[in-house]
């Protein structure tokens, strides 16, 4: 296509029947109920961060890979960076869960402060920013929010560090919760995006960057009829 449009300048007729469709496919959605019964199985860390997929709409590696500076308390507002397509962009910060984020990245400090006690405490910086800001791998806001329970080395350069909490971890956990109940969707981590979205369709909010993706899909009278 490019070719032909842009090089030979030749138009192409009933191109369209060439291309290759999109399935319409219906994402797994929760309901409120559906989605707390499933927390009340949870523990710990894991439970924060579903809470957190439930309540911002991020995917679960975007949530993992989350720093303390990227949350801004001030306008309830969460920066999402290099996500699908390597864009930022940025989503809700759940005013319910202030609370408990609060309480768990204080701890998150004090687990940092020490690491820098003991020489450790460096975090990995994303493309060249450990050239262009050789200090800012030590500094707090560049610590991740969730970040792993044990030290570990870093296989690009060696250093011994503390990553984020590992994905395969929380699938795992939401997999053996989901088993506790009665719900027989098949619900990952993935599941509390999709349930989000379709939460703020249900009550009114079409406005949200993930509304129009749900729209383009063709499934928000399906899904609203599924949750009312």
């Amino acid at each position: 296509m490019f070719l032909y449009c842009e090089v030979l300048n030749i138009e192409l007729d009933e191109i369209d029947s060439f291309r290759a469709d999109e399935p319409d496919r219906l994402p797994v959605v929760c309901t409120k109920d559906e989605c707390y019964e499933i927390f009340s199985y949870i523990k710990g860390t894991h439970l924060l961060i579903c809470k957190m997929l439930y309540g911002s709409g991020m995917r679960l590696k975007e949530c993992l890979r989350l720093r303390i500076k990227d949350i801004d308390y001030s306008v309830n507002e969460i920066v999402v960076r290099s996500g699908k397509g390597k864009k930022d962009r940025s989503t809700i910060f759940p005013d319910s869960l202030k609370p408990e984020i609060t309480a768990h990245i204080r701890k998150v400090k004090i687990q940092h402060e020490t690491d820098l006690a003991k020489g450790y405490g460096s975090e990995y910086m994303p493309y060249a920013l450990a050239k262009k800001y050789p200090n800012a791998s030590w500094q707090w806001g560049w610590q991740y929010v969730f970040p792993a329970a044990r030290l570990s080395v870093d296989p690009r350069s060696g250093e011994r560090r503390r990553h984020q909490v590992y994905d395969r971890s929380v699938q795992k956990s939401v997999a053996k919760s989901v088993g506790q109940t009665t719900i027989v969707k098949h619900v990952t981590p993935h599941v509390f995006r999709h349930s989000f979205a379709t939460q703020l369709l249900v009550n009114g909010s079409p406005r949200h960057p993930l509304c129009p993706q749900i729209i383009k899909r063709s499934l928000t009278a399906r899904l609203i009829r599924c949750l009312t």
